[in-house]
């Protein structure tokens, strides 16, 4: 054979190994048919479906398998299966996903093998969604804390997402103290926890025990999760010598102002409140504003001082209604007022500063939600120009409906009625409001005699739909049917919000007036309606508005439209910016828009900056532009520092921009009114006894009714400024180490006498400790759980059962004698004691143990006669 031949044999031979080799991987094929969701959430089974293909003549089995990710795991397991020659298999796999599955893509792959070693296989993509959580809770801090000293509270920040987040960490407080982060920043891993330490340094100078709240705010970087916070509380203990302990205090602010308005002004103003007694049932408030330089009419002297007390209450200032049934004397009327209060009776009245207007009234005020009231108002000169009213609510669960009835006099004789009706009704999901209005005067010509109805009705479902719907009518002279028409005007209005999609909030509004068709003339009509819709995505929030409104008056119409979009970015919780634009085009006449902007800036947890600026134009020719800035600071203790500047600018030509700045600085204080000579104190001394020596114990909290008082090193404490009376004192056992008790049982009662100094001391012990056991002497197993004991001594008693291995402690029992009996009547059935009652004595500090043991009862045989059979 040449060389030429043998290479053709051998060519053909690999060309048929090779036909053969492409022919049986031909042979079996596999097709996704039905794929996995796009995404899937941690802790989920995924299920798809496969067909596996035997294209070759014969019947074939074949083995499939599944590579997993590391953790992920199969639901059923994978097996053999026999696919006939030319025909397919579905094959349906389902998988499992970790319950902490971090989030991303995953790649899993299907392959199936014959016994002929053919194989074929897919890949499989999963994607695992991000599932975001984050919590943060207080693991640690005090629960009181003495005025002037600092603290540590401690927070855990448990990222419990699937994915990685970085944190920003804010701290705040309802005292304004000085806070300190030992963290601000925070990068976490998922499933990973670190702890977040917050020093707080306290102020001094308290009257009173104060509850300080600290939040701890964490807001993810990238704005997936929002926000989280949680609190710490703590009570704050004003020192013995608290200026509130020597003299009765009121809480005051003393505020500093200038700047530039119209001319420069300097002003200063103090405001006084707080409770004079000890009860606190009377309060006295004052607040006093002097102009010191630049006085005008919004800057002038003003007081107002007001005196409340349980039975009476009298004041200066600006008037309101004060009565049920009294009529408004004006927003802005200044004068004096003097109320009595006594169970259900309300009475009193009230006189301008003038002179020129007074008010009286009688009030009844049931506790069952039914009140009723008259009044008379009027000029003071001419008291037959006077008002006399009366009237009646009832306000009970989510109901509340009042009536007016009110009757003019003119010179002494009756000048008209007005009488008013209005209710509001919640019924689960709906608020329904009504109301009747009906007036006439008989010094005025008829047509002041009117008639008005309305109602509104409100339908919200929370986070879903929403609607509102009110609708009002008038008709003046409503009992003279001669004049033609129904109504002298009428609107309605409505409002319909669909329910959230995507993101997405549509809602519709229109509204219809008309002067109605007993005008004289042609009624004026007024139409419009308003389409709105608003989108937030994590911290982007906007709102855009387009409406339309026509308005016929007199035989003309005017056409306005509008369009308005708002855009809001909320950097942090309260770091945030918002822009909007507004165009309105008068049809035929003229175009107004205007464009705004407004940031808020949270320069640090007691510091915020906050500036707006917006642009006006009126046919594109500029109308107005007015800027903004503002500050405000709070310091440690209450004080605030803020100001602002603003500039405004109406005249483009002249360019001549009104300017106005100011400045203001407000100190709080306690103002010591007088003395306090009806006061009495508590001093006191905790110490621990060991053997003959006493070791004092600091740090101890000590209870007296709703005060607090924490041992210095010393072990003393103090409660001064006591009023005279009965007491419970009593120690908080966790302010203490572990196993000290006190010698004497606490709570008790210590009666404070009126300018006394009462002394208690409070003596601590080591605890002792007590095991008992019970235990059979026999090979038998009976029940020994259940056995009860009685236990004595030192003044107390205590009942207990056994647990189920027998057994019973008893740690802190207060060293001496103790008496132990055991209720037979509880032991198994058939077995005795070898005793019942055993006695021991407690040394400070000791543990000790008693032994019970218990055994079957021996049957007795008796004897009663003898003999022979």
């Amino acid at each position: 054979m040449n060389c030429k031949s043998f290479f053709g044999i051998a060519f053909a031979i690999l060309s048929f190994l090779l036909l053969a080799i492409t022919v049986q991987a031909d042979s079996l094929s596999i097709q996704l048919t039905s794929s996995p969701p796009d995404e899937v959430n941690p802790g989920s089974i995924v299920t798809f479906a496969a067909l596996v293909f035997n294209d070759s003549s014969e019947t074939s089995v074949f083995e499939e398998e599944v590579e997993l990710p590391t953790g992920w795991r199969l639901l059923f397991e994978t097996g053999s299966f026999e696919v006939e020659g030319g025909s397919s298999s579905l094959r349906l796999i389902s998988l499992v996903v970790p319950s902490r599955g971090l989030a991303g893509e995953y790649n899993l792959v299907y392959r199936v093998s014959s016994e002929e070693g053919i194989s074929s296989e897919i890949a499989i993509v999963v994607r695992v969604s991000a599932i975001l959580d984050l919590r943060i809770s207080r693991i640690e801090g005090p629960a009181y804390v003495l005025a002037g000293d600092s603290y540590e509270t401690t927070f855990s920040v448990q990222n419990s997402s699937n994915v990685s987040i970085v944190l920003d960490l804010e701290a705040r407080d309802n005292l304004s103290y000085r806070l300190s982060l030992s963290k601000e920043t925070l990068s976490l891993n998922p499933g990973e926890t670190e702890t977040v330490k917050i020093t707080v340094r306290t102020l001094g100078n308290i009257a009173d025990q104060r509850t300080h709240v600290i939040t701890l705010t964490a807001t993810e970087k990238d704005s997936k999760i929002g926000s989280t916070s949680s609190r710490s509380t703590a009570v704050i203990i004003p020192s013995a010598d608290a200026l509130s302990n020597r003299y009765h205090v009121l809480s005051s602010r003393l505020t500093v102002a200038t700047g530039f308005s119209d001319g420069y002004f300097l002003q200063t103003s103090l405001s006084i409140e707080g409770f004079i007694d000890d009860s606190r049932t009377r309060t006295l408030s004052l607040a006093l504003s002097v102009p010191i330089i630049g006085a005008s009419d919004d800057k002038e002297l003003s007081i107002t001082a007001r005196y409340r007390g349980s039975i009476l209450e009298f004041g200066y200032g600006t008037l309101s209604s004060i009565g049920l049934a009294s009529a408004s004397v004006g927003v802005s009327t200044r004068g004096f007022d003097l109320q009595f209060r006594q169970g259900w009776l309300h009475f009193g009245g009230v006189i301008s500063e003038d002179a020129a207007r007074y008010g009286l009234f009688l009030d009844l005020r049931d506790t069952g939600g039914l009140s009723a009231g008259i009044a008379i108002d009027g000029p003071l000169g001419k008291v037959g120009d006077s008002t006399l009213s009366a009237a009646v609510q009832s306000r009970k669960d989510l109901t509340n409906i009042k009536g007016v009835l009110r009757i003019p006099l003119n010179e002494g004789k009756l000048d008209g009625v007005e009488l008013s009706y209005n209710s509001t009704t919640r019924l689960d999901r709906f608020q329904i409001g009504s109301f009747l209005e009906y007036s006439k005067e008989l010094s005025e010509p008829l047509d002041r005699e009117q008639l008005k109805a309305g109602g509104n009705l409100r339908w919200i479902v929370p986070g879903s739909w929403s609607a509102s719907l009110d609708v009002s009518l008038q008709r003046n002279n409503p009992f003279d049917f001669l004049e033609g028409g129904l109504l002298n005007r009428y609107s309605v209005r409505g409002r319909l919000r669909l329910p959230p999609l995507a993101g997405f909030t549509f809602s519709l509004a229109g509204n219809y007036s008309s002067t109605g068709s007993r005008h004289d003339s042609s009624p004026g009509v007024s139409t419009g309606a308003e389409i709105s819709l608003s989108y937030s995505y994590r911290n982007l929030s906007t709102y855009t508005s387009l409406g339309i409104q026509y308005t016929t008056s007199g035989g003309k119409l005017d056409e306005t439209r509008l369009f308005a979009i708002q855009l809001s970015y909320r950097f942090s919780p309260s770091n945030y910016a918002s822009s909007r634009f507004s165009l309105r085009e008068h049809v035929g006449n003229r175009y107004d828009s205007s464009i705004g902007l407004l940031f808020t800036h949270n320069v640090s947890a007691n510091s915020r900056l906050r500036g707006s600026i917006s642009y006006s134009m009126r046919d594109l020719s500029p109308s107005r532009l007015t800027g903004e800035i503002s500050f405000a600071s709070v310091f440690m203790g209450g004080s605030t520092l803020s100001g602002n500047a603003s500039l405004d600018v109406k005249d483009f030509d002249s360019w001549k921009p009104q300017v106005s700045f100011s400045v203001s600085y407000t100190y709080p204080f306690f103002l010591p009114v007088w003395p306090r000579t009806d006061l009495s104190s508590l001093n006191g001394l905790v110490y621990l006894v060991d053997g003959d020596e006493k070791r004092p114990i600091a740090n101890a909290v000590i209870k007296l009714n709703n005060l607090v008082a924490i041992t210095n090193t010393s072990g003393e404490f103090v409660f001064a400024g006591l009023t005279p009376g009965d007491y419970y004192i009593d120690i908080d056992s966790t302010s203490v180490e572990r196993g000290l008790i006190t010698r004497e049982p606490l709570p008790k009662i210590i009666s404070v006498e009126p300018g006394e100094e009462e002394i208690v001391q409070i003596e601590l012990e080591k605890a002792a400790s007590l095991r008992i056991d019970v235990v059979s002497s026999d090979e038998s197993d009976p029940r020994l759980g259940g056995i009860r004991f009685v236990i004595r001594g030192s003044g107390e008693t205590y009942r207990l059962q056994t647990s189920v291995t027998g057994s019973i402690s008893l740690p802190n029992l207060k060293p001496g004698e103790w008496s132990l009996t055991l209720e037979s009547a509880s032991l198994p059935d058939g077995y005795i004691a070898d005793t019942v009652s055993r006695y021991i004595k407690l040394s400070p500090g000791e543990s000790s143990s008693l032994t019970f043991k218990i055994s079957r009862r021996l049957e007795e045989i008796k004897i009663i006669d003898t003999g022979e059979l």
